[in-house]
């Protein structure tokens, strides 16, 4: 679909069973729900059926903004999506990943092969990518590690950890060109684009801003359907939830006409929605301060106190469940730093209480 001239929206899929059915360790409940699993993979609220990837037509090249997981249908539907807009996949010549999220770029070094483009990414995903994708005992020691502070119940911290693993599984393993720093700039004629850090959902997020249309690319920073998980995990950075809040109110200095997100529709309106983002997250930190009104809790326990609101935690969708506890616990690190409750570590696991 050409949203506005010269700018393509491809809608790729994110649920593919066969893909990804031989890791049962995924849920306990089964590989029927395992489509839901996957589909939720970094989503707060509502399954998200498809990811964004926006075609970018240029006078001397095009740019690909995202490119979905490499998977058969998606890299089929890319393909048709792009012939059927006139072009072919040898005609990108630059792919820019908003972040290194399997789903946001998991072909792009199948892109990078077939078409030549070098692949860009925010400065920081960009170092954390083989870190993430090519050092999985590295991951999993320091994931671990994680859980057990978060004080997660030791018989079920194994499978936490095993849960994230298939989502890294349709990754072309081809780390970034270039890294991105906030401020450069993208020509693209006739557009020109200013990249933007805005971490949290992911450390080395950004957005792609066009001064002269007042669009932006949103990635998964600004979601017009639900909120985006921020979680404090071994790529998180040590404050994503304020990093996040912080980089919301940096958005809200930009003059914006559309918003291009990385799932749902594209919107105007991007500081209605900014400022129903950061409610949303007022009413957490609330629900936190209010679970420990009455002792000291981790942040499993906190989690699953409050899981009659949250009822993401009530799943036996493991990994639903393990970003449930790293999202309080992003909260918990924001609230630790603004002095709204009080951290001490007992037997390895740390708790919090007002």
């Amino acid at each position: 679909m050409e949203l506005v001239q010269g700018v393509y929206q491809i809608q790729l899929p994110m649920s593919e069973l066969e893909t990804l059915s031989d890791s049962p360790q995924i849920i306990k409940a089964g590989k029927d729900d395992l489509i839901s699993t996957i589909e939720k993979n970094l989503l707060q609220t509502a399954p998200a059926p498809s990811v964004n990837v926006y075609l970018i037509e240029g006078k001397k090249g095009n740019l690909l903004i995202d490119t979905g997981w490499y998977t058969p249908a998606s890299y089929s539907i890319l393909t048709k999506e792009l012939k059927n807009y006139g072009f072919e996949m040898k005609d990108i010549t630059q792919i820019i990943c908003t972040h290194m999220h399997p789903d946001h770029c998991g072909a792009a070094g199948k892109i990078k092969e077939v078409s030549g483009a070098q692949i860009a990414m925010g400065e920081r995903d960009a170092s954390l990518f083989v870190q993430y994708y090519m050092d999985d005992d590295k991951l999993i020691k320091m994931t671990t590690s994680l859980l057990a502070s978060c004080g997660v119940p030791e018989a079920e911290i194994p499978d936490m950890v095993k849960s994230h693993m298939p989502m890294r599984k349709p990754v072309i393993k081809t780390p970034p060109d270039k890294k991105l720093k906030s401020g450069n700039k993208v020509p693209m004629d006739p557009f020109e684009f200013r990249v933007i850090n805005t971490p949290g959902h992911a450390y080395g997020h950004i957005c792609l801003y066009e001064p002269h249309r007042k669009l932006i690319f949103a990635g998964d920073h600004v979601l017009p359907e639900r909120f985006p998980w921020i979680t404090l995990d071994p790529q998180s950075g040590e404050n994503p939830m304020e990093d996040y809040i912080h980089s919301l109110k940096e958005l809200l200095k930009l003059k914006v006409t559309l918003a291009f997100p990385g799932h749902g529709p594209a919107f105007s309106g991007l500081e209605g929605r900014i400022n129903e983002t950061m409610d949303y997250h007022e009413r957490k930190n609330a629900a936190i301060r209010k679970a420990l009104a009455d002792e000291p809790l981790s942040a499993f326990q906190i989690t699953a106190k409050n899981a009659e609101e949250e009822d993401d935690f009530n799943t036996p969708n493991i990994f639903v469940r393990q970003m449930s506890v790293l999202d309080t616990m992003a909260h918990l690190r924001m609230m630790r730093n603004r002095d709204e409750v009080n951290e001490h570590l007992k037997d390895g696991v740390y708790y919090y209480g007002l």
